[in-house]
């Protein structure tokens, strides 16, 4: 298995926290391929595959899209467009909310569920396929939280640039 240093062409990074953020970054990209991959026969992204989990897990319920958006694994998207693409295959419908004519309501179909229920098993057989024991699981969710949780004060990275 090449290290993060053979992925990315590039010398021995010493510095171990910048070698962790570097892995972090590379290794989300290539999960996310690999989901990409999985989910393409079945004509869904994986935001679209996240937006009708969220809309499964509300038991037939409706859901307004800022609600659908927060509970987002990516939430730097347009959720209205994900819904729309959605709603065009027949995944979603979407209806007027009675308390706030602003917002829309978005619901599952039969359809997304079936959806759903085809590319469940799919995707949770590759979660095994990570080459880690469940006690590593364990431990990478651990460090996990806490890089999200402790470790980033975005009030503190003002004036940095991307470069």
């Amino acid at each position: 298995m090449p290290t993060i240093e053979e992925e990315l062409q590039t010398a021995e990074i010493k510095d171990q926290h910048r070698r962790a953020f570097l892995n972090i970054l590379f290794t989300a990209h290539y999960i996310q391929n690999i989901q990409r991959q999985m989910l393409e026969p079945f004509g869904i992204t994986g935001t679209q595959y996240n937006v009708l989990r969220i809309l499964r897990g509300q038991c037939s319920q409706c859901l307004p899209t800022y609600s659908i958006k927060d509970r987002m694994i990516e939430r730097n998207c347009d959720a209205s467009r994900v819904v729309d693409r959605l709603m065009a295959a027949g995944l979603v419908v979407r209806e007027a909310c009675p308390n706030d004519k602003r917002s829309t309501l978005v619901k599952i179909t039969q359809a997304g569920l079936d959806l759903i229920d085809t590319v469940e098993p799919v995707v949770s057989s590759s979660h095994g396929m990570m080459g880690i024991s469940p006690d590593e699981a364990v431990e990478l969710n651990r460090l996990l939280d806490k890089v999200r949780l402790d470790g980033f004060d975005v009030q503190n990275t003002e004036g940095s640039t991307c470069s």
